[in-house]
């Protein structure tokens, strides 16, 4: 029998440099593929707040400018992500204030890359579509 476990609302940002530049990491959790941060919303917390906090945290980014994408579902993420889950990513393009990166332990490299040479790495496949939609000029 599955054990049931209810959807996870989480937070994720494309974070922006004063170059123009996005920030992305790579991380074993999601098959050594580049990923945008983020993070689990906590009972209780504000959106935004979670994904400041979230940010903070894993990445030690400070953000403002904060501009809500829209959402993603990810379901049965077995072969992607490190274990099962469901989640609801809600995304959100943001600056950072600082540059100075400090990961967590749930990330193991960090890139500033531009827009141009964005598609050119080996990114998760539904953070390549969200860039794609919301960064490539078509």
């Amino acid at each position: 029998m599955v054990k049931r476990q209810d959807p996870s609302i989480i937070v994720g940002a494309f974070i922006f440099n004063n170059k123009g530049e996005l920030f992305l990491t790579k991380s074993d959790r999601w098959d050594n593929k580049y990923v945008m941060p983020g993070g689990h919303v906590e009972y209780g917390e504000i959106i935004i707040e979670a994904l400041k906090r979230e940010m903070k945290e894993e990445t030690n980014l400070d953000i403002n400018e904060i501009e809500f994408l829209g959402f993603k579902e990810l379901l049965n993420l077995e072969q992607d992500f490190y274990k099962d889950r469901h989640m609801v990513s809600l995304n959100f393009k943001c600056k950072a204030l600082n540059n100075e990166v400090i990961l967590t332990e749930e990330a193991q490299e960090y890139i500033w890359v531009s827009i141009d040479e964005v598609l050119s790495l080996d990114l998760y496949s539904i953070v390549r579509e969200e860039i794609k939609k919301h960064f490539i000029k078509k």
